[in-house]
């Protein structure tokens, strides 16, 4: 069973339109967002691994909750500052609030989920529980 996203905006309803009138040919400072953060997801034998690409983002920054069968990944990514009397000319590096939802399979323990953050990516372990997992019995 694969892991499912659940569309959340996160953007203004005008940022939105524009967005889809204009896609990537727009670059104003106004219209762009965190909130489509990339992701891998894998299913192991005996647990799915959601990777997340959240460069700049500390883990203080960082909200992970598990709550109805949903996952959900929030945060927020500062901007970066060069300088206090600089011009920004062009910028591509998203800043500010990004969320992430995700429908978990029923299989999945979420009380024994893990997170850790290194280098930019932040890993999800999401082990199955103890009756999902393929077993041999014996036989009497």
């Amino acid at each position: 069973m694969f892991v499912k996203l659940v569309q959340q905006p996160t953007d203004s309803t005008f940022d939105s339109l524009i967005s889809d009138l204009f896609g990537d040919r727009v670059s104003s400072p106004s219209l762009q967002h965190a909130a489509d953060i990339p992701v891998n997801i894998q299913e192991h034998s005996d647990r799915y691994e959601i990777a997340a690409e959240v460069p700049g983002v500390k883990k203080e920054d960082l909200r992970i909750t598990v709550e109805n069968g949903i996952l959900a990944i929030s945060g927020q990514r500062a901007p970066v500052v060069e300088g206090a009397k600089a011009k920004v000319l062009h910028s591509e590096i998203s800043t500010g609030r990004f969320a992430r939802s995700f429908v978990i399979p029923r299989d999945v323990d979420a009380a024994k989920l893990d997170a850790h953050l290194s280098g930019g990516i932040l890993t999800l372990t999401l082990p199955k529980s103890e009756a999902a997992l393929p077993r041999e019995i014996s036989v009497k």
